[in-house]
């Protein structure tokens, strides 16, 4: 188990080196349900490494409490980000589905990200897999 631990903790070293050395990332944020019913947020980092390269990493699988409101996402996204230490005014742009909790029009998770004074300006993307909720509005 502690071996386990070890290798874990580097690969995770490794890829906040790489983040941190980046010319530029972004983010991948994809709310789920598990088997059980419990809601989960997948976040993804896309990065441009030093020798431009574009890579894609799994950044974390967070368990969200009972509720996919947009705030408890942000809440949960903030702890991730500052726990990676990660650079963020080299993030560039943000992917989510368009679940009401991620595109809301008065409290989804962009309107929160981009009024928050801490976090730098951003493109808010929407994700190509989910090109069914761009014709459904």
């Amino acid at each position: 188990m502690r071996r386990i631990s070890q290798i874990s903790a580097n690969v995770a070293s490794k890829m906040q080196n790489y983040i941190k050395n980046s010319l530029v990332f972004s983010l991948a944020l994809d709310e789920s349900t598990e088997v059980q019913d419990k809601p989960q947020l997948a976040i993804f980092v896309r990065y441009v490494s030093a020798d431009v390269i574009v890579k894609e990493e799994m950044l974390d699988l967070v368990a969200l409490k009972e509720t996919t409101r947009s705030v408890d996402i942000k809440n949960k996204l903030d702890k991730v980000l500052t726990n990676v230490d990660i650079p963020l005014d080299k993030r560039i742009s943000v992917s989510m589905d368009g679940a009401p909790a991620m595109v809301g029009g008065k409290v989804g998770l962009i309107i929160l990200l981009k009024s928050d004074p801490k976090l730098p300006e951003f493109l808010p993307v929407h994700c190509i897999i989910h090109h069914e909720h761009l014709t459904g509005r």
